[in-house]
């Protein structure tokens, strides 16, 4: 708890007079309450602290020195930061007054999140006399008051898996504490490999006991580990480990030639354990126990209590082993994964990383309620957003690169920091209609997400976000295909703006406007998608109108059946040269066809690409698509097919079509500015 001082900090201020509101969509997460009186904005610089030794962190401190390390501070006012016990563990109160600026707080992570927003609400202005000054964009008389919806609110990746540097795992952490994530939850082993310094068994860290395609004999020394905790700390975030067993272990029966569901197995795993709390003070210890039968009836109960002797808590997944008392917190990892009504619960249910479309994913994000209650408890503990890279990755850093991880990430901070009062599954996988307010409550929150992709930029981080409410489209189907995927329906293909077609006997009309860069007709996982309830071998097209100002050459990203990057499930795997999809879809822009790329793995499908990178087969991964743009309106039409093909069958019914500014070197992507899309057709 903060102690009962306060502390003053002076910074220089004078009022802007001018329409600077509070931009209410810039903050990420959202606050729980703002409350905003008149139409005066701050503009400050030059801080010093008159008693650095109370309540504030050396990284709290650094960070507010960064903030205001600018100007004259001639004029000084003070931003006190004030103790109350009465606000919430992690909440915090901002005041913008007349006199200076007032952070309250009960705890030092309070004041790190009242820090945090006030970093998100300041940029960099001239006054005139060449003097850089930070303006605050906040009205005068502004209240921020602001809490979590639930106290656990982390982000899982499995390095067992694809191991990443502690120079990478730092840069994450940054992010992390910027959006008010406070866990990490470390998975540190995996079927590739043991990735933690063991002094009693070394043979663990060789090399040769990993997947030779998986970065073998890379692993984390303790002092590493050490350090990446209090990093962590520092930034207000508290990492958990996890020591998967008895499943995920190929290494280790690898290594000793007997698996961990043996006595020596257990004698080693103990000696494991020992090693491992020393690193990590978290209160917490999660054991994996998923996807593996259990033979050894005793070996949970023996983990559970060895983890207990040390003070921790043990975390188990949830489908998975059984937990042995309710005292045992289960981690909730897909749809089937129901709290058990006693035992303490973080929900994981669908929230993986490499299963959601790096523009459709955010649908989910938002719509999905964390913990299936609108806030937490003693016993929905919060959320976990995970991350499995499953796939071989071909260096370190393209983890960032083949998912959309930092603006997936921004959105996952936004909704378990804010909560959500109602569970909308049928937008999991869709967008709701323009003309209703969960719409509305979408587009704010898209925009939230959109802006921040400055500091990424400015930070050198990837931020692959572009709005994907901006594009507009309507679909006529299905029209079954007879197993023909690659069929040509010329009367759509010759004719896109015609208002109805006659096919087989049977009259087709357009339908929508339905919204999105990418669109999932049918989803994978059973949720809601545009068409319902598809059966056998169907094709759909799709059309857009966009406008564009000028005759230009724009970069598009397009594509079909984007990957899931888990267990070699590249949808209906990598299309074969010169197609575009292995099922016979196709993309027209002015009724021209749009030549697919080269692809690096063409063909590639099923398990047999668990050990091939991806590459260019994930549209955010590749160069654009160059198109050319007429002056004015140009039609976008998608042939997009379902059903079985010599080497297997669709696995993903979606198309991805958008303009996008990307710079490829950098990672960073803009909307193309000027172009407006519309699902109808335009006279």
């Amino acid at each position: 708890m903060l102690k009962k001082s306060t502390i003053v900090m002076l910074i220089s201020f004078s009022i802007l007079l001018s329409e600077a509101a509070l931009a209410n969509s810039t903050i990420v997460p959202e606050p729980q309450k703002v409350n905003s009186d008149s139409q005066i904005g701050f503009i400050c610089s030059g801080v010093s602290i008159s008693d650095p030794d109370l309540l504030l962190t050396s990284y709290s401190k650094r960070t507010l020195d960064q903030l205001f390390n600018k100007g004259d501070s001639t004029k000084a006012k003070p931003l006190i930061i004030k103790a109350d016990k009465k606000i919430a563990d992690e909440g915090y109160r901002i005041d913008f007054e007349q006199h200076g600026i007032t952070i309250t707080a009960s705890t030092n992570r309070g004041v790190l999140w009242a820090i945090r927003t006030l970093q998100q609400l300041t940029g960099e202005s001239d006054n005139g006399n060449g003097q850089k000054l930070f303006i605050f964009n906040i009205n005068l008389g502004t209240i921020i008051q602001d809490e979590p919806a639930f106290g656990m609110r982390g982000f899982m990746e499995d390095v067992g898996r694809n191991y990443r540097p502690v120079s990478q795992l730092k840069e994450l952490l940054e992010v992390m504490s910027r959006y008010k994530l406070n866990t990490f939850h470390f998975h540190l082993t995996d079927y590739p490999g043991w990735r933690v310094e063991s002094d009693k068994y070394p043979e663990l860290n060789a090399a040769d006991n990993m997947r030779h395609t998986r970065l073998p004999g890379k692993y984390y020394t303790k002092a590493e580990i050490k350090e990446l905790v209090q990093y962590a700390a520092e930034r207000g975030i508290e990492i958990i480990p996890e020591m998967d067993m008895p499943g995920h272990s190929e290494y280790f029966t690898k290594t000793f030639g007997f698996e961990m569901q043996t006595e020596k197995g257990l004698e080693i795993l103990k000696s494991q354990i020992a090693e491992w709390v020393e690193l990590f003070p978290s209160p917490y210890f999660h054991i994996g126990s998923d996807e593996v039968r259990i033979k050894m009836k005793s070996f949970i109960p023996e983990i559970v209590k060895e983890v207990r002797k040390y003070g921790k808590k043990p975390i188990i997944w949830r489908p998975g082993a059984a937990p042995v008392d309710s005292e045992i917190v289960t981690q909730l990892w897909s749809g089937s994964g129901k709290p058990t009504g006693k035992n303490p619960y973080i929900d994981s249910r669908s929230n993986y990383l490499n299963h959601l479309d790096p523009l459709a994913g955010y649908y989910r994000l938002f719509f999905q309620q964390p913990c299936r209650t609108h806030k937490g408890d003693d016993k929905a503990l919060g959320g976990i957003f995970c991350y499995w890279p499953d796939n071989a990755i071909a260096e370190p850093g393209n983890s960032l690169r083949i998912a959309a991880v930092y603006p997936s990430l921004v959105a996952y901070a936004d909704t378990i920091w804010h909560g959500r009062e109602k569970d909308y599954q049928q937008y999991w996988a869709k967008l709701p209609e323009a003309d209703t307010e969960e719409y509305q409550d979408y587009l704010r929150f898209e925009n939230r997400i959109a802006n921040q992709k400055v500091w990424f930029a400015e930070n050198n981080m990837p931020y692959q976000f572009v709005k994907p409410s901006q594009v507009q489209w309507s679909i006529v189907g299905p029209i079954g295909n007879r197993g023909k995927l690659d069929k040509a329906f010329s009367e759509i293909e010759k004719n896109p703006t015609a208002e109805e077609y006659q096919i087989d006997g049977k009259s087709y009309k357009w339908s929508g406007p339905i919204r999105g860069g990418t669109i999932h007709l049918n989803h994978f996982f059973g949720f809601d998608g545009v068409i319902a309830n598809n059966k056998g071998n169907n094709t759909v097209y799709a059309r857009s109108f966009v406008y564009s100002p000028k005759s230009q050459e724009v970069g598009f990203w397009l594509g079909f059946n984007s990957p899931s990057l888990a267990g070699g499930r590249r949808g209906a795997g990598v299309p074969r040269s010169g197609t575009w999809s292995n099922v016979g879809s196709d993309i027209f822009i002015n009724g021209k066809r749009i030549d697919p790329p080269q692809w690096d793995n063409p063909g590639l499908v099923g398990n047999a690409g668990k050990e091939v990178p991806h590459s260019n087969d994930i549209y955010i991964n590749r160069p654009t698509t160059k198109v050319k743009l007429n002056q004015g309106w140009n039609t976008i039409l998608m042939r997009v097919s379902f059903g079985k093909w010599d080497k297997g069958s669709s696995w993903k019914w979606c198309f991805t079509a958008i303009a996008v500014d990307f710079d490829e070197q950098s990672g960073i992507a803009n909307e193309v500015k000027g172009l407006r899309y519309s699902a109808s057709k335009i006279r």
